[in-house]
């Protein structure tokens, strides 16, 4: 390939997310704040659910031209299995003309591609258990089908290297990192040595988590650990793995003397202190790419002044929608989308 010409680079968001901070998740945030900052060594191409521009990362992205059929038949019994075989099919055109395949979370799609005729290079980027239930077989057949694969864990690397040396000569352990220039917590809001942690009561996640606070407390005996999370999304169900977290935390609170929470479900509209404040704050960046924000501010539970004093200097003039005497609701809009 000529040195002149950027590498072109397509980019797969596993499923149906959105590529977008409002409706994507993780994998698509992962996806803009590391390619935005490769412009200059890559052609960057996104590939992934139908997004509004106004709510669109800013980055190249392109969807499926199939994807209401996609959408319908991922809702029909015993059709729903071609529900991504059709995704596919409808982008390969598209892929073919990129050197490299990027795709998230989906092993299974690495062999679509080339029985679809994709003769480029693929990476698999992992940050979940997607192999761990492959056989032997199977993973030393896909294998030869990929230039490498990426994980967010030695954990996940364990799931499926030792079944498969061929394929975990081709697997680098890459952690998820905190870019701390761009992260930047306000010191004064936070509470000494406490871990917070959100996300679904998962068999991989919060026992792990809990185990490894447990070996925390014999070098930190004054450290605390908020779990907020439920065992499904916004409904808690008293599971047996449910049972199992809890007695364990109750058993470091009382031989321990450990500091354990479970708030449960945080919802989005729960009105928590300081939480606007410090999203605005923390998150300035993200605001920066936006063009429009909405904003339920109530008085009893944040400086709201100062809020709309953070916005205004982030670029963002006020709308009130609605008001009362406890609260008002307000659109942010960047001062040129008012012109």
């Amino acid at each position: 390939m000529p040195s002149s010409r950027l590498l072109k680079v397509g980019v797969l968001l596993s499923s149906r997310e959105q590529f977008s901070p409002f409706y994507g998740g993780a994998l698509a945030r992962w996806t803009y704040e590391v390619y935005s900052r490769l412009k200059d060594r890559m052609e960057v191409t996104v590939f992934g659910f139908p997004t509004s521009a106004e709510h669109l990362y800013n980055l190249s992205h392109r969807t499926s031209g199939v994807w209401r059929a996609c959408d319908l038949i991922s809702k029909i019994p015993f059709l729903r299995r071609w529900d991504e075989p059709l995704w596919l099919r409808g982008l390969i055109k598209s892929l073919r003309q990129f050197d490299v395949v990027h795709i998230h979370n989906r092993p299974q799609w690495v062999r679509e591609l080339r029985q679809m005729g994709y003769e480029g290079t693929i990476w698999l980027h992992l940050q979940n258990n997607h192999l761990g239930h492959w056989t032997a077989a199977q993973l030393e057949a896909l294998a030869p089908q990929l230039e490498g694969v990426a994980v967010c864990s030695a954990f996940l690397r364990g799931t499926f290297a030792d079944r498969s040396p061929s394929l975990a000569a081709k697997t680098k352990v890459i952690f998820n990192g905190v870019n701390t220039q761009l992260f930047t917590p306000r010191e004064d809001i936070r509470e000494a040595k406490t871990i917070f942690f959100v996300g679904r009561f998962d068999e991989e996640k919060v026992l792990q988590l809990v185990r490894a606070y447990a070996r925390l407390l014999d070098r930190h005996p004054d450290a605390g650990l908020v779990i907020g999370g439920t065992s499904g999304f916004g409904v808690h169900r008293e599971t047996d793995y449910v049972r199992k977290v809890r007695d364990l935390a109750q058993s470091l609170v009382r031989n321990q003397k450990a500091r354990i929470h479970f708030p449960g479900y945080i919802h989005h509209d729960r009105d928590l202190p300081a939480w606007v404040s410090t999203f605005v704050q923390n998150y300035a960046g993200l605001l920066r790419r936006v063009k429009h924000a909405v904003f339920d501010l109530h008085h009893d539970q944040c400086n709201t002044k100062e809020c709309v004093r953070a916005l205004e200097d982030l670029g963002f003039r006020q709308a009130v929608l609605r008001t009362n005497s406890s609260f008002f609701v307000s659109l942010f809009s960047r001062v040129e989308c008012r012109k």
